[in-house]
């Protein structure tokens, strides 16, 4: 069976390109230079070649110097080789047997056609691997990225991603492989343009990912990754109204649960309103998300569906252990004092207490310790709150 959404992967490539002028002309023109000095190289050798058997039988013995050349007639000996090799004149002109002619012998003894048209050969001439113009690497990156990528493609069936939800994904780079090819199909029309694209495909893939991994880092000036590990790409798309509601939303991946070291971002955009994309380097198993810490503020826990009240959590005061000062005392909740009749207003001297009481008892600070505005704050204060959603 074959994969119908590489080949559209491949097609919407090439419309990506095409829509883009100064990327479909600059490829153009590029592709254009590569293969001209990929011809130039092939003609240098191949008439090294041919002149080579010229130089050697009548240089003889002695030292290469210009010099010696003209003694032994060298130059003129290479003058009249490079006029048959080029001479127009007919093969019955008179010549000796080991004459090559630019005639069709010629031709097939120099076999440049048959260079142009075999990406082997083609690789073989030069080893470095043609590097892209940095505008052209900057778009191909993007793509790797799906940038630019229609919304259907990646998201057939609205169901898929329903309200208030979110998906997790992973980059087929089989399938990111297609969108660049595609895209490099610019100017392909004949069996040479066909050959030049097969051996340059890979470096300018390798060129395009690592430039994936780097736009992002040089938008916010932070320092680079220079590891050669190539990792693969990951991501999420989320479609809540949590998106348009808090537009400074903080987003974390990680590589397992609870796992301290987040996962390097290289994309975080809005394709809509209320969705919202994600990429990074590596595989995740966890994204944390939680509005932009802009303020601190006075805070309890609101009630849920297991627990029926407002609660308080606690902090140890005092060191008690291996617990520091301002960790949170695990699995202590007590309930909040609120004025009679109404959840409006606390009662902020019983509700000092109350911390005070359950602080001596789960050994969060000793009785007769400082407690003044300063503890009560630690105890009272709150910063944004965090939803982790797990990859399963």
């Amino acid at each position: 069976m074959f994969d119908q959404s590489y080949a559209a992967a491949w097609q919407l490539g090439q419309l990506l390109a095409l829509n883009s002028k100064q990327f479909s002309v600059g490829l153009y023109n590029w592709k254009r230079t590569n293969q001209l000095n990929t011809v130039q190289q092939a003609e240098q050798q191949a008439l090294q070649s041919a002149l080579s058997g010229t130089i050697s039988q009548t240089s003889g013995d002695g030292e290469a110097t210009q010099d010696n050349w003209v003694k032994k007639g060298v130059f003129d000996k290479l003058k009249s080789r490079g006029n048959q090799l080029f001479s127009q004149s007919s093969p019955q002109s008179s010549q000796s047997s080991a004459t090559t002619k630019l005639t069709t012998s010629s031709l097939s003894s120099l076999k440049l056609s048959e260079t142009m048209t075999d990406s082997g050969k083609i690789t073989a001439l030069d080893s470095t691997p043609p590097q892209l113009p940095d505008y052209l690497n900057t778009w191909l990156g993007k793509l790797v990225l799906l940038s630019g990528v229609p919304f259907n493609y990646l998201v057939p069936d609205e169901r898929m991603l329903p309200v208030e939800s979110i998906r997790f994904f992973q980059l087929d780079m089989n399938w990111i492989n297609c969108l660049i090819d595609g895209a490099n199909s610019i100017g392909r029309s004949t069996a040479a343009d066909a050959a030049h694209d097969t051996a340059s495909a890979i470096a300018i893939r390798n060129q395009a990912t690592a430039r994936a991994r780097q736009i992002r880092a040089n938008w916010l000036n932070q320092e680079v990754s220079t590891s050669t590990q190539t990792q693969p790409i990951s991501g999420f798309l989320l479609r809540s109204a949590v998106v348009s509601d808090y537009p400074g939303l903080v987003i974390n991946a990680f590589a397992a649960e609870n796992s301290g070291t987040p996962l390097t971002m290289l994309r975080l955009e809005k394709l809509s309103p209320n969705v919202l994309i994600g990429l990074f380097e590596g595989v995740i198993q966890q994204v944390i998300i939680h509005p932009a810490p802009e303020g601190l503020h006075f805070g309890v826990n609101y009630p849920d569906s297991d627990i029926q009240s407002f609660t308080k959590s606690l902090r140890y005061i005092q060191a008690s252990g291996s617990n520091q000062p301002g960790e949170e005392i695990n699995g202590v909740l007590f309930n909040v004092p609120f004025r009679t009749g109404s959840y409006q207003a606390i009662q902020v001297d019983n509700l000092a207490n109350s911390l005070q009481t359950n602080l001596i008892s789960n050994q969060g600070t000793t009785s007769g310790a400082a407690y003044t505005a300063a503890e009560f704050a630690l105890e009272m204060i709150e910063g944004v709150q965090e939803v982790a959603f797990v990859n399963q």
